[in-house]
């Protein structure tokens, strides 16, 4: 299997070399297909380029504490640095000058408290800081793409600075650091922006896509913004505390894992003319999640029994229950139609919400109403980001480019790695 997977990831290369696309797996194909040099100094090391002697390192095996990598090592240019290791005993690490990509480097360092990156750094791929100790990362300007898995797990992290030069950034980059509190997007970003106090970040194409959402704040309730048209997979993932979503009439739909890993997920309300759901949605959710919205569809994948989401009505101005108002927990005063409680009628919106909830929530929309049609609607099926397609779903349409190919294929193959319990770092290894 992993011989197979070595040669399909060798014609992503090829394929993302003949678009000019840069993915993550292009320098970790390449590292996986050099013998490791073992020496008796501080790191070992592979080739990047044997006949101009530039290396990348890996297996620091020095002292702890705080270290610098070096950018000249035996002789030769160090142009990425792979995984130094299990080492808790490290405390601070700088990257020098020179280096030019990280992949596997700070993992499983649960004492690393601060890294210092060069400015010359361009690319982070898998695994570039996996359950550490850090608090905050500030990604230098240069820095132009984020790669899948690349920051994952941190449970310390609460800030991230993203630079004006940064244009790349693929799903599931920046995923379960669960006390995040806050994305920063360089304004003179041209690519990302944030939103919601700095909690979601999404692209500024015509696409909108939300790529992920800070988790750390424990709200109970988020308000996509109306800007946003799509939800990518794996953007709003391991939230505890998350009871409600509350979508724009832009967006249309939810695809596959869009939405994971949230067990208190109650309720999503669609604001738009019809609304699509993906079976595979909201795994990992303990109940069955309300979805109110208009028209709905989904796919006809999964047993009934496995089914865990409900379509029910969505009703104009029910979503006001559950959107948090700060400035009524202040004042009584503050009240009335500028504070969310608009009249209809003489009932307030929260009454008006209450009354239609009882009436349409112990009842589903009908199975008449629920189109189990295999096509994806034009919200899910235009985009190559907002959809992974699942191990066990036939692959959606998302169009005839090459870029639309490589992006499916790097997945499947990600994937099937998982499934195999490959790890990506084995194929740097002659194992």
């Amino acid at each position: 299997m992993k011989k197979s997977i070595s040669v399909f990831l060798a014609a992503v290369i090829l394929l993302s070399s003949a678009t000019g696309i840069c993915f993550a797996v292009v320098h970790t194909a390449t590292v996986g297909g050099t013998n490791l040099i073992e020496t008796t100094g501080d790191y070992d090391y592979y080739y990047y380029d044997n006949e101009k002697d530039i290396i990348h390192l890996t297996n620091y095996k020095g002292a702890g504490g705080e270290i610098i990598v070096p950018a000249q090592y035996d002789g030769k240019t160090v142009i990425g640095v792979a995984n130094l290791g299990k080492r808790n005993d490290l405390t601070k690490i700088t990257l020098s000058d020179g280096i030019e990509y990280i992949v596997g480097t700070f993992d499983d360092m649960t004492n690393l408290k601060e890294v210092v990156l060069p400015n010359t750094l361009i690319d982070l791929y898998v695994n570039s800081f996996y359950n550490t100790g850090i608090t905050e990362l500030y990604l230098p300007e240069g820095v132009t793409f984020i790669g899948i898995d690349a920051i994952v797990n941190n449970k310390n992290l609460k800030k991230i600075y993203i630079p004006a030069s940064c244009k790349g950034i693929e799903c599931y980059s920046i995923a379960y650091n669960k006390n995040l509190k806050e994305i920063i997007v360089d304004p003179k970003n041209e690519h990302y922006k944030c939103y919601n106090n700095n909690t979601l970040l999404a692209t500024t194409n015509s696409d909108k896509l939300l790529l992920t959402y800070a988790p750390g704040n424990h709200e109970k309730t988020i308000v996509i913004p109306e800007e946003i048209r799509f939800i990518r997979s794996y953007s709003i993932i391991g939230c505890d505390y998350l009871e409600n979503i509350v979508l724009p009439s832009t967006v249309e739909g939810l695809g596959f894992d869009s939405i994971e890993d949230c067990p208190n997920l109650k309720n999503i309300y669609s604001k738009a003319e019809s609304f699509y759901v993906q079976d595979y949605c909201f795994n990992k959710s303990k109940t069955k999640v309300n979805v109110y919205c208009n028209n709905p569809t989904r796919d006809n994948e999964m047993a009934e029994s496995e089914i865990n989401f409900i379509f029910l009505q969505y009703i104009p101005g029910m979503e006001n229950a559950v959107i948090e108002q700060p400035t009524q927990a202040k004042s009584n005063s503050v009240k009335g139609a500028d504070s969310g409680n608009k009249s209809s009628g003489n009932k307030t919106a929260s009454a008006v919400t209450e009354e239609a909830t009882t009436e349409i929530s112990t009842e589903e929309v009908s199975e008449g109403e629920i189109t189990t049609t295999a096509a994806t609607p034009v919200a899910l099926g235009t985009n190559t980001q907002n959809v992974i397609t699942p191990k066990s779903k036939a692959p959606l349409i998302i169009g005839c480019s090459a870029a639309g190919i490589v992006v499916l294929g790097a997945s499947a193959c990600l994937i099937i790695m998982k499934k195999k319990n490959i790890n990506i770092k084995d194929l740097f290894n002659n194992k």
